[in-house]
C-alpha cells in the first residue's frame, strides 16, 4: 500500500482525529524505509492493543468500496499531491486528506475572504451575511469557511444566491464543495 493511499484509508476508515492523522503523516513520511505494515507495527502513536484493528479495517473491503464512493462524487487530494492547496500546507496542522467536488482551479484563487461567526446565527448576523456578500462577490472575492451551521451555511447560500464562488473547509471532513 502507497502513502496516499493509506493517508487516504486511515482518514475514510477511522475516527482517528485530524492532529493524529497529520502527526501519522509526518511519522511514516520520515519512516519511508518500511513498509505500511512495518510502520503500524513499529509505530508509538498508535496504541498496541489497536494495531491490529487498524490493520483489519485498512484492508476491509468495505472500506475499498466506502473510498469508492467517495471517489465517484468527487475526488480526493491529499497532502501528497500537487494541487493540495499551498496555502493549507502551511497551517499549524493541516488535513492529509481533501474530497472536493467541482473546479479545482479555485483551490488556488488568491482572492479569498473567510467571513466565521456563531452556529446559533442571530438576526444581526443574518442581516451582516446578507448586506456584505453582494459587495463581495461584486468584488470577486471567493469566500471560504468551515462548512459550520449557522453563519457558515449562510455565508455558503448567500454567495451562491449572489453567483459568487464558494468553497468550504470543513477540518473534520476537509471536503470542499467547488462550482
Amino acid at each position: 500500500m502507497e502513502i496516499r493511499d493509506f493517508l487516504i484509508r486511515v482518514k475514510v476508515g477511522t475516527n482517528l482525529g485530524i492532529k493524529k492523522q497529520y502527526q501519522i503523516y509526518q511519522e511514516i513520511r520520515k519512516s519511508s524505509e518500511l513498509s505500511i505494515a512495518e510502520w503500524i507495527g513499529t509505530t508509538k502513536l498508535i496504541k498496541e492493543r489497536q494495531k491490529d484493528e487498524l490493520t483489519a479495517t485498512l484492508q476491509s473491503e468495505q472500506l475499498t468500496h466506502e473510498i469508492q464512493i467517495n471517489e465517484q462524487s468527487g475526488g480526493i487530494l491529499t497532502i501528497l499531491d500537487e494541487m493540495y492547496p499551498k496555502l493549507l500546507r502551511e497551517i499549524y496542522c493541516p488535513p492529509t486528506v481533501l474530497f472536493y467536488n467541482g473546479n479545482l482551479s479555485l483551490l488556488s484563487h488568491q482572492r479569498t475572504i473567510a467571513i466565521v461567526g456563531a452556529r446559533m446565527m442571530t438576526s444581526y448576523g443574518e442581516q451582516a451575511i446578507k448586506c456584505l456578500i453582494p459587495g463581495v462577490v461584486a468584488n470577486q472575492l471567493t469566500t471560504v469557511s468551515g462548512l459550520a451551521k449557522g453563519v457558515d451555511a449562510l455565508v455558503h447560500e448567500a454567495t451562491l444566491a449572489n453567483a459568487g464562488v464558494y468553497h468550504c473547509r470543513n477540518w473534520k471532513w476537509a471536503r470542499y464543495y467547488l462550482p
